[in-house]
């Protein structure tokens, strides 16, 4: 359970998880006494017993004020003392004044690669695990096989890929661990632009099994513009950093071209160089550029892999769940659930929801068949929003707390972007498909129902769907069976009888800048301030129209 969807506040940094760890000791039966240990994913002894210390200052870079101080500030925070303060002063918000149970920490990384390993259902994998920072690591390989996970090779600060990202998300106007899927969706409108390629020669190189950063053009040096590049870097680009005055499509979209390739390309080689020391083809993926969907797609494409599983809740969010796994495994106990959906938030009764409408004096009228409705509704042109069973993890919405229309209208892109989520015209959406018939619509078919995959869409294909076929003809689908959301199997189902089309448009149910829904009242309250036409809350349907 993430914070964000219970308090509103979107990925609610540095706030105390205080209300999701209340849905979670009630949805569990469980009172806070009953609690084995605390797990944590971060090494904090690292952070007490000078390791880190001294692993900063090993950086041999002309660091600014600004990387001093969050050297100094990590060491702080992470402390092992200092998180245990931090966690038993929180719980007393909440009515808990006995000494906390036994703190388990464990390697950051570890705790992303156990969050993926673990749910994958392989007995054997290569994982690799990538994000911004965790303790001293940016980039991690493992060897998984039964229980165990073995490192293999790691990449440490500052060769860093999810820096990279981010500082040129910020590069291009957009903010950093926010705005990274805006520069993946722009990237298929850019080319290659020799100037910008040789840039980006001197910036990353990849090659053997590896890559290298060179951190004077991002950390480490004179900061003018912007504290995620240093002016070296500027200087390097053939274009300077956008500003409000610089349309996006005056080159921008050449640099997250280029970007883009630059990542697919090393995980690529990553994941090659793997597959050759290990003889393994089952891989997994956690970390917070695990969420980028066309390096996913391309990986599946062109590494020769028996099977891949990316975990949904790759950022930092599942690191609470990787290190829980492990510290179940220190208890003697199976680390392995297999993920299959990821529904596993709130959900409200009739009884419930009925309250919420009557209290807020709105006209609705009580359905007896939602999934067929709501597809009569798509088939019509309508825009609805989609509110069924237990709220999904992670940042897609994948069938519960969605927004639906009709794939087949190219101008449906357009009118949700402008009229309903209130962003960038030039973003995608997504199509979630009934798996049976996920082949006939995608190339290299390989079941996932996460959305974080993008495939090619077959040529025959892309004018039957092209509100959900991106520029470059690649979508990132959901592919939906009936054990896993029977009402959503059903919904679609319905579509395709009336349409042809076992297809529909999926994006999730807020507007820019907000967590996805959680409760009828967020849903109520998304409903009113958009241009939806309807909304389907369990068995109730609210419209706008007669």
């Amino acid at each position: 359970m993430e914070e964000e969807r219970l308090n509103r506040i979107k990925h609610s940094e540095s706030i105390f998880p205080i209300k999701s760890l209340q849905f979670c000791l009630e949805k569990g039966n469980i009172k806070f006494s009953d609690i084995d240990c605390i797990a944590y994913g971060f090494d904090t002894m690292k952070y007490s017993n000078g390791y880190m210390r001294k692993f900063y200052d090993s950086i041999s870079f002309n660091k600014d004020v600004r990387t001093l101080k969050w050297e100094n500030d990590n060491i702080n925070l992470f402390s092992h003392d200092n998180i245990k303060e931090f966690i038993q002063s929180n719980l007393i918000k909440i009515g808990v004044f006995d000494k906390i149970p036994p703190l388990r920490t464990y390697s950051h990384h570890l705790s992303h690669a156990a969050s993926s390993y673990y749910c994958s259902g392989f007995d054997e994998a290569i994982t690799i695990t990538m994000d911004g920072s965790g303790d001293d690591h940016s980039t991690v390989l493992w060897n998984c096989n039964n229980d165990s996970i073995n490192e293999i090779k790691s990449k440490k600060i500052p060769h860093s890929l999810g820096w990279l990202y981010a500082s040129i998300t910020e590069y291009l106007g957009f903010h950093a661990n926010n705005c990274e899927g805006k520069v993946m969706g722009l990237a298929p409108y850019g080319k290659s632009i020799n100037d910008i390629e040789l840039a980006f020669d001197k910036l990353i190189n990849i090659g053997d099994g590896d890559y290298s950063i060179n951190p004077n053009y991002l950390f480490y040096g004179k900061h003018s513009f912007n504290d995620r590049f240093t002016d070296m870097f500027v200087d390097l680009m053939s274009i300077p950093p956008k500003t409000e005055d610089r349309g996006l499509f005056s080159g921008y979209e050449n640099i997250a071209f280029t970007l883009q390739n630059r990542l697919e390309d090393c995980i690529i080689e990553l994941t090659k160089g793997l597959i050759i020391d290990t003889g393994i083809k089952n891989l997994c993926l956690s970390g917070g550029v695990a969420l980028n969907c066309k390096a996913n797609g391309r990986i599946w494409k062109e590494c020769d892999l028996d099977n891949i599983f990316i975990q949904p809740i790759s950022s930092d969010a599942g690191v609470s769940l990787g290190a829980a796994l492990l510290c179940q495994k220190d208890k003697g106990v199976s680390p392995k659930i297999r993920f299959s959906n990821v529904y596993l938030g709130p959900e409200y009764s009739d009884d419930e929801i009925e309250g919420y409408l009557i209290n807020c004096k709105l006209k609705y009228r009580k359905i007896r068949s939602p999934s067929k409705l709501a597809a009569e509704l798509l088939d019509q042109g309508k825009i609805i929003g989609w509110f069924q069973g237990r709220m999904e993890a992670g940042p897609r919405s994948l069938g519960s707390r969605s927004i639906l229309a009709d794939p087949r209208k190219i101008e449906m892109k357009d009118k949700i972007n402008n009229e309903v989520k209130f962003r960038d015209p030039w973003r995608p959406f997504c199509p979630s498909v009934l798996e049976d018939y996920s082949q006939e619509y995608f190339e290299n078919n390989y079941y996932h129902p996460f959305m974080i995959m993008a495939f090619d869409v077959k040529v025959d294909k892309c004018d039957k769907i092209p509100a959900v076929v991106h520029i470059d003809n690649t979508a990132r689908p959901q592919m939906v069976r009936k054990d896993e959301n029977e009402k959503y199997y059903s919904l679609i189902k319905y579509f395709y009888s009336l349409t042809g089309v076992p297809v529909v448009l999926n994006t999730s149910l807020n507007i820019k800048g907000e967590p996805i829904v959680c409760s009828p009242r967020d849903a109520i309250k998304c409903f009113f301030g958009t241009g939806l036409d309807a909304l389907i809350i369990k068995n109730f349907i609210l419209t706008k129209y007669n």
